[in-house]
């Protein structure tokens, strides 16, 4: 979800309503669809040989394997405990606990609109 949002520039609502039919890894693109402005883009996804955590292909793959043993029939990327989508509350959650576990101070553990 982090490594999206930054390389693709999201907004937490827009990381949450991302859906699995907005990834292709055979030709290694996602679609974007904007918040604001009511865009929709087509952007390539990173593949860094020999850099697995900033592969995007790669994580994205992992993630979908690992996601497809929920068993969760929604459309939805990225899933909420209670299964369907996750909302953006628990997006700023998941984000801030990633953000202190890497040791960033305080005052950078939030995201900007």
């Amino acid at each position: 979800m982090i490594l999206l949002a930054y390389k693709h520039g999201l907004r937490a609502s827009e990381v949450c309503q991302l859906k699995i039919s907005n990834i292709d890894l055979r030709n290694g693109t996602i679609v974007i669809k904007r918040s604001k402005g009511s865009l929709k883009s087509s952007q390539d996804l990173l593949d860094l040989p020999g850099q697995p955590l900033v592969s995007e292909k790669r994580v994205l793959k992992a993630w979908l394997d690992e996601r497809a043993t929920y068993n969760d029939r929604s459309d939805f990327l990225f899933l909420s405990q209670k299964g369907g989508g996750l909302d953006r509350s628990a997006f700023f959650r998941v984000f801030q606990s990633v953000a202190k576990r890497a040791g960033l101070p305080a005052d950078k553990q939030h995201l900007t609109a």
